[in-house]
Parts: C-alpha cells; sequence; structure tokens
C-alpha cells in the first residue's frame, strides 16, 4: 500500500478524524493513531473527555445531537468511524439504529461537505442492506448510503466478532458472557475466506487494517471482507 496521501497544501497539518473514539475499536485505532508518522493530528469527537493526555491529540467533547454546531471542526484527511452501540446498552432496537446508522450517517455527510477525501469505516460481517435480521441490515444501509457520499475514497471494513481481550484496555465495559464464550468456542479457525467471517479478529489486527486501507487513496468505495482484514492487519 502506498504512504497516504498528501495533504492538499505543502507542509499542511495532516488530521485524523476519528468518532467511536471510546469504544472497542476506537480506543485502539486512536492509540497507533498518536504513533502514527502520517498524522500530525488525530482529532476525536467524544461526550465526554477520556484522554489519553498526548501531544498529537486534540479531543473534542460534543453535542452529537447537534452535529451542523461542531461540522466546521470535521477537517482533515480522512474520518474514521468505529462509532457503533449494542441494544443492552440503549435499549431498544430504534435506539441503535439512531447511533449505528443515523448518527454516523449524519457524521459522514458533514465530513464530506466539509471536503474531507477519505472516509474509512467499521461495519459487520454479513452487513446486507435486504437482511431479514436488523443488525446486518442496518450495517447493509449504512453502508449502502455512505457508499453515495462524495468522498474520493471509502474503504468499509466487515470484520466479525472483535476480540478486545489482547488490547491495552480491550474489555468491553458491559459484561457479555454470550460474547465471551463465542470467543473461546472460535478462536481456533484459520482466517480463510469462509471460516474468516466467524474466526473473533482482534481489534489491533481491525485497527492496523483501517489504517492500512486508509493508506490507499485510489478512488472510488471498496469492502474489506473479514479474511482481507487479517491479512492487511498483520505486522
Amino acid at each position: 500500500m502506498p504512504d497516504v496521501a498528501p495533504a492538499s497544501d505543502s507542509g499542511a497539518t495532516r488530521v485524523a478524524l476519528v468518532v467511536g473514539a471510546t469504544g472497542l475499536v476506537g480506543r485502539e485505532l486512536v492509540r497507533q493513531l498518536l504513533d502514527d508518522e502520517n498524522y500530525d493530528v488525530v482529532r476525536t469527537f467524544v461526550r465526554r473527555s477520556v484522554g489519553p493526555r498526548h501531544p498529537k491529540l486534540d479531543e473534542r467533547v460534543v453535542d452529537f445531537s447537534d452535529v451542523a454546531g461542531f461540522a466546521p471542526l470535521l477537517e482533515g484527511e480522512v474520518l474514521f468511524s468505529a462509532l457503533g452501540t449494542t441494544i443492552a446498552a440503549v435499549g431498544t432496537k430504534p435506539a441503535q439504529f439512531a447511533v449505528d446508522h443515523d448518527l454516523n450517517l449524519t457524521l459522514a455527510e458533514a465530513a464530506a461537505g466539509r471536503g474531507v477525501p477519505a472516509y474509512v469505516l467499521v461495519s459487520a460481517a454479513g452487513a446486507w442492506a435486504k437482511s431479514p435480521f436488523f443488525y446486518p441490515r442496518m450495517k447493509g444501509l449504512l453502508e449502502r448510503a455512505v457508499e453515495r457520499l462524495p468522498f474520493e475514497s471509502i474503504r468499509i471494513l466487515r470484520p466479525g466478532l472483535l476480540d478486545g481481550r489482547q488490547s491495552p484496555g480491550g474489555s468491553r465495559s458491559e459484561a457479555r458472557a454470550g460474547e465471551e464464550w463465542a470467543l473461546r468456542l472460535l478462536g481456533w479457525l484459520p482466517a480463510w475466506p469462509s471460516p474468516g467471517s466467524l474466526r473473533p479478529v482482534s481489534v489491533t489486527v481491525v485497527a492496523r487494517a483501517m489504517r492500512v486501507v486508509a493508506a490507499d487513496w485510489s478512488p472510488g468505495a471498496q469492502v474489506v471482507a473479514p479474511h482481507q482484514i487479517f491479512l492487511l492487519g498483520e505486522e
């Protein structure tokens, strides 16, 4: 993959924008971006300050119900979205849809409107806009909507079950006994194309794959399948 595309002005500050920075993937992504020489500033958008403290970190506490109010801050080389929630956290499917689909789309629209050229989205394995099941349908509808936005480059990653056990501070805040069981059961699977969508993937690998695809500014939208995430996210 080529190095990250240069900023439009010679010597301009290279800014990575991150939404979903407090989640399992987002925390790991921010940690990696702060050590990434391709970016001068890592600007995160959060509901409340969480840190970490770092000279490159530009943490912005914002009101996500008023994206238009902070839209001028959505300027940079690439918008990374690891934004998402669960029904367990918000209570209902409509509430989850409002975050995973509506808020994600609103943020992407605002960034595209500010001229951000590249967009990297964490979706999910099996995403399909016509799925009979709520979660993959929601993710598929979001994918279909953002693919229509005027970004120069769009990369959509579809990881399987996320494994944050090996990343610094990587355990989820809410208890998920079922996920822990699945991680143990499916962790032995290889990362080949078919079972690769079932094998749990480390958030470290997903974050690294996000950075790799962000460096490829070939035009258009591309979907990154589960087995490809394993390949791209290797050291």
